[in-house]
Formats: structure tokens, sequence, C-alpha cells
């Protein structure tokens, strides 16, 4: 009959051969969020540039500023000018990617915090400091999810108006 010294000890080393497990998984998926992060940032920024040039060439080709102005009040330059105000008035994408960041790192933290004690006092530490690490950093994701969301809503941002002044003022 196993006494309850033997069962803690058994269950100790599988948590000790599980344990890496759990850290490599939660690695894995903080580096495919960080990865995600940077494609998502870099394929915007080479929109806005795209998009700069075009506007760029367009006013290059207008003879005096009376036919640009012409142009941008005339339905088809009101209409080549709004997907660059898009992003600014619908921020729904970032705020709901700022939330899924932080929930992702905040789970990664506390994996690594759950998981300290399977590890010898060097990998405790590690597993103890990447812990706090990733669950503040992801906090402050989710903190930053919840005041652009209060901003926008407050700036008038997410009735898509984009005036600056929201519905209830």
């Amino acid at each position: 009959m196993p006494s309850a010294a033997d069962s803690q000890e058994r269950e100790d080393r599988e948590m000790q051969e599980i344990a890496p497990v759990f850290v490599l998984i939660a690695m894995l998926i903080a580096a495919v969020l960080f990865v995600r992060m940077a494609m998502e940032n870099g394929k915007a920024k080479r929109e806005a540039e795209a998009q700069l040039q075009l506007h760029t060439r367009l006013i290059d080709k207008f003879g005096s500023p009376k036919e640009l102005l012409d142009y941008l009040e005339s339905d088809a330059g009101r209409k080549f000018l709004t997907p660059a105000t898009v992003q600014r008035t619908m921020p729904y994408k970032r705020i709901l990617g700022a939330a899924q960041a932080g929930i992702v790192l905040t789970f990664v933290g506390v994996a690594f915090w759950l998981v300290r004690g399977s590890f010898d006092q060097e990998g405790l530490r590690a597993a103890t400091f990447l812990g706090a690490v990733t669950f503040a950093l992801g906090l402050g994701f989710v903190c930053s999810a919840v005041v652009a969301h209060i901003l926008s809503r407050k700036w008038g941002l997410l009735n898509g108006n984009g005036t600056g002044a929201s519905k209830d003022q």
C-alpha cells in the first residue's frame, strides 16, 4: 500500500516531467503572438505608406490648389480620402487586439507561476520571473484595451462618426 509520501513524490515527479511542456507551450504562444503583432504592424505601416504615396502623386497631378480643393469636395474626392480615416474612427480592431494579447499573456504568466514549483532552485527563479513579467504585460494590455475602449466611447469613435462627441453628451 503506497503511503502519502510516496504518492506525493510520484506527483512531484510527474509535475517535473510535465512542467517543461507547459513552459514550452507558453513560450510558443507568446512567440506566435509577438510575430503576429509584428506582422500586422508591418502590414498597416506598408498600407499607410502606399496610401501616402498615392495621395502625394494625386496632389502633384493638380495644377492649382483650387483644382485640388474642387476635387476633394466632390463625391469621388471624399471617397478617395475615406480609407485614411477608417482606421482612426473605427478602433475596434486595435482594442480587440490589445484585449486578446492581454488575456493570452496573462494566462501565460499564470502558467509560468503555476509550474514554477516543479523546477530546481534556478528554474524556480526563472519561471517566477517570466511568470511575473508576462502576467504584468498581460494585465497592462488588458488595462490598455479598457482605457482605449473608454476613451474611444467618450470621444465618439465607437459609433463611427469620429466627431469627438459621443451621443451621451
